[in-house]
């Protein structure tokens, strides 16, 4: 079961490899789609939306390329969530009745308000950084 959308887990990738790759180093389309084997297309659109959310910087020109607008220790999987899908994430009800909040709620929203926030903190304070150091340790 994902917890976020496809785009987001792409986005992730495609940063845990710019974060590996080193801050001197510029990502081309090209460089981030043959190490993730996620499509050019998909790589473009995804960078582009993540360079409008700040995350990611670019240079256009020979030797260009997409780079981390911040640390790694300062970019939160939230935020990446939030730069790709647009949205605050565990929004929708789970007994289908469109979004969760405290004036439209069903059975099940106390439960799923605790869950939520866990899932939502969890987020908010796991970085790009610790993504790029457990995928670099389960590379070994």
């Amino acid at each position: 079961m994902a917890i976020y959308s496809k785009s987001t887990q792409y986005a992730v990738n495609m940063l845990t490899h710019i974060a590996q790759s080193g801050e001197e180093r510029f990502s081309t389309v090209r460089d981030v789609s043959m190490a993730t084997g996620i499509s050019e297309p998909t790589v473009a659109k995804t960078l582009q939306a993540l360079v409008k959310g700040g995350i990611l910087g670019s240079k256009k020109g020979p030797g260009g390329g997409f780079y981390l607008a911040a640390p790694p220790e300062l970019v939160t999987i939230g935020r990446i969530l939030q730069a790709v899908d647009g949205k605050e994430p565990f929004l929708d009800c789970l007994a289908g009745r469109g979004s969760c909040h405290d004036k439209n709620n069903c059975p099940l929203h106390g439960k799923w308000m605790t869950v939520r926030q866990v899932l939502f903190d969890f987020m908010e304070s796991t970085t790009l950084q610790e993504m790029a150091l457990v995928v670099k340790k389960a590379d070994r």
